[in-house]
């Protein structure tokens, strides 16, 4: 009941509107590092109340508090002061009076694995509560996405209760064996009466920010660039790398094709140097890709000239087997998985979700991380072990087929046998029957010659039944 008179009251007391707004779009801003850049937007109050306190969330945009009453509009200019390159959302906040009083409501949140929750952001008053539901057969936490601790474990089958005395933004998601199930959700709580500030009448707004570094100048030294590896093997190298000029290294990057490097993406102040050890591991998967030479390029750059190094490659001939053989090279699959995820993402997702679909909704994997790292780890372990038992599943399954075979061959030579045995039986069980018969026809036959013997002895032995028969002779004889 309390929940209706709260949504009763919202509906009175909150307008129909839409927050604040800004015209823009989205914001293209090139920026010369340590140097502050400005940028001008403008801001429409549509609403029928008054917005305070008005500023952006991020802080990185120097922007003054200002204020918008009903149906104002202004050009503000704010101030961009982080020095890494950001692309995304900004967001635009203010506070507005209400008057609602506490709701006491408590709000059910449910989980389920592989839907995740099915209510993610939730605005309540001061004073509710939610209760989440595990509903999955295994326990799950919840972590604060801001602070990366956990808050909270719920146990298969089973919830947990939090009442919010105070206002407060809480960003959370669920983990499961450490792998992350949900989306990001947010509980925002506000006061129940004064200024307060509610997400639904935020602003938004795209920033593409690109850092502008000046140039500087740098030496490098490859202590080799001419390599032998074996087609599985690797090999590993160091290169110095020294600023020489009068301006700091920023986002030194170093990439080439085979190679990992030990350390990268970072900056070098003016006369510091560096070492970075670089391992070569070929990726070679048929035997036909061996015997050659192979020229690689490692590409170094940031805010100086660009540097390529040719790397020269010799690898020699040898016969390369990944599945055929009877003894699988792990490593080499590992390899083959892992190069082959990066350059097919997406087919490499696909065929992650046919192995593990517990992990996967819709054909997406369910989680954070690159999945090629998770490919080339347990997932590939597990494939060879299933690759493992489906050879060995296939040489019982052959063994049974001729086991069967064997048995079935058996069984249709035994069954001639019994039929050529009983087809014998028959033909003799006919012949004692024709025999049988005969000797009855023969017995019966016999037996009524001796019947009629014995009636004429006994006709001729009896006076009476001779005169009789006289007497009835001789009247046929009359009649006739």
């Amino acid at each position: 009941m309390n929940k209706f008179i709260f949504l009763f009251a919202l509906l009175i007391i909150i307008p129909f509107t839409s927050g604040l707004e800004i015209t823009e779009i989205s914001l293209e801003v090139n920026k010369t590092y340590q140097q502050d850049s400005e940028f001008t937007i403008e801001v429409y109050n549509p609403s029928t109340f008054e917005f305070r306190e008005i500023t952006f969330e991020e802080s990185f945009i120097d922007l003054p508090k200002f204020s918008l009453v009903a149906g104002e509009i202004k050009n503000i200019t704010g101030i961009i002061t982080r020095d890494n390159d950001f692309n995304g959302e900004i967001i635009l906040e203010g506070e507005y009076e209400t008057q609602l009083g506490a709701s006491n409501i408590t709000e059910i949140v449910n989980f389920e694995y592989g839907i995740g929750f099915d209510i993610c952001d939730l605005n309540l008053i001061k004073g509710d509560s939610v209760v989440w539901n595990n509903q999955y057969s295994d326990k799950i936490k919840l972590i604060n996405s801001d602070t990366g601790i956990e808050f909270t474990e719920i146990e298969a089958n089973s919830n947990y209760t939090q009442k919010f005395n105070s206002p407060e933004e809480l960003n959370y998601h669920a983990t499961w064996l450490g792998i992350e199930v949900t989306d990001y959700c947010q509980i925002n709580v506000i006061n129940d009466f004064g200024w307060v500030h509610n997400p639904i009448y935020d602003a938004k707004i795209s920033l593409n920010l690109d850092i502008v570094y000046q140039e500087t100048e740098l030496d490098v030294s490859f202590f080799g660039t001419s390599y032998t590896i074996e087609y599985n093997g690797e090999i590993s190298d160091t290169l110095r790398i020294e600023i020489i000029g009068t301006r700091e290294g920023k986002n030194i990057h170093l990439e080439g094709e085979w190679m990992n490097f030990s350390q990268n993406d970072f900056d070098l102040s003016v006369g510091q140097s560096i070492n970075i050890d670089y391992t070569i591991k070929p990726e070679i998967f048929e035997t036909n890709d061996t015997g050659k030479d192979y020229i690689k390029k490692l590409i170094i750059s940031g805010n100086f000239e660009t540097i390529e190094q040719e790397i020269n490659i010799s690898i020699p001939y040898e016969e390369v087997e990944l599945f055929g053989s009877s003894e699988v090279d792990e490593e080499l699959i590992q390899n083959f998985f892992k190069y082959w995820c990066e350059d097919n993402p997406i087919m490499c997702e696909e065929l992650f979700c046919a192995i593990n679909p517990d992990e996967c909704v819709d054909g997406k994997r369910v989680g954070g991380g690159s999945i090629s790292q998770v490919f080339s780890g347990n997932t590939i372990s597990g494939l060879l072990e299933g690759y493992g038992n489906l050879l060995e599943k296939y040489a019982n399954d052959e063994k049974t087929r001729n086991e069967i075979a064997q048995n079935q061959t058996n069984q249709l030579a035994n069954l001639s046998r019994t039929f050529g045995d009983f087809k014998k039986d028959s033909e003799e069980d006919k012949q004692r029957s024709e025999n049988i018969a005969t000797a009855m026809m023969f017995v019966i036959f016999i037996v009524l010659v001796l019947i009629i013997l014995y009636i004429g002895f006994v006709v001729l032995k009896n006076d009476d039944v001779r005169s009789k028969a006289k007497r009835i002779l001789k009247f046929s004889k009359g009649e006739r």
